[in-house]
């Protein structure tokens, strides 16, 4: 899922023609900061405390994040949208209105240049992308707590994450994720503690796995750091 939300970071950065093929490490660190931050705090907190990070990191104006984010957060629900309707429609119909989805994201790409909705195709591509793996994780989880659930039942759980992911009510949304899935959980034919155990598992799993890679980023950007200026030195004396 980590590399999922890079690549829309990517699609931003391409957007503005700036290069990160060279520097990985930059946009790992801004993108693991912005979801431990989303995770701990509300309304998208994380988002606006990264602006400055952005911004001068690429040198582009605050607002330019915060557009392409509107319209990523759009495309997110659109995805939430679509995988809602194929839980309820029959697989022809669904299969259609997709085929109509995308459609019309690739005639946003031909008629609209400087627009971020120009991106919406790849934008759509990688927020199915991290749904899906919502609901892997799920399904995984549950097969874990040694709850026989299919992956058509695990997407309920993944859609309303994606859906909450969009629109932060509290920190993280901790308790009303785990209140919607203690509500999903009998209609599920599932006892309700195990539609609150998941989510919070699946909360601190994501925090401590964010929090640990970006650990090493900052690590690995001190290690940078301490050796570019190390070279200084050594340089000046050979120009002299």
């Amino acid at each position: 899922m980590l590399l999922l939300e890079l690549a829309q970071f990517f699609i931003f950065l391409h957007h503005h023609r700036r290069s990160w093929h060279k520097d990985l490490l930059t946009p790992l660190r801004i993108t693991t900061r912005k979801s431990i931050l989303n995770a701990t705090l509300p309304a998208q907190s994380g988002t606006l405390l990264l602006l400055r990070m952005v911004t001068d990191s690429y040198h582009l104006e605050w607002h330019m994040y915060l557009r392409f984010m509107v319209v990523a957060t759009i495309i997110m629900l659109f995805v939430s949208l679509l995988a809602a309707t194929s839980l309820v429609l029959p697989l022809p119909s669904f299969i259609a209105l997709l085929a109509c989805a995308m459609g019309i994201a690739l005639w946003l790409r031909r008629s609209i240049e400087k627009s971020y909705f120009k991106n919406s195709h790849i934008l759509f591509l990688t927020g199915s992308g991290v749904y899906l793996c919502r609901v892997f994780i799920f399904w995984t989880i549950l097969r874990a707590t040694d709850t026989s659930v299919t992956f058509a039942e695990a997407s309920y759980f993944a859609v309303i994450t994606n859906t909450l992911a969009q629109f932060p009510i509290t920190p993280g949304n901790v308790g009303v994720r785990e209140a919607l899935f203690g509500l999903l959980s009998p209609y599920l034919m599932l006892p309700r503690s195990v539609g609150v155990l998941i989510g919070a598992i699946f909360q601190v799993l994501r925090i401590a796995v964010y929090a640990l890679i970006m650990v090493g980023g900052d690590f690995m950007n001190n290690r940078r750091r301490s050796r570019s200026e190390l070279s200084l030195p050594t340089e000046s004396a050979s120009t002299q």
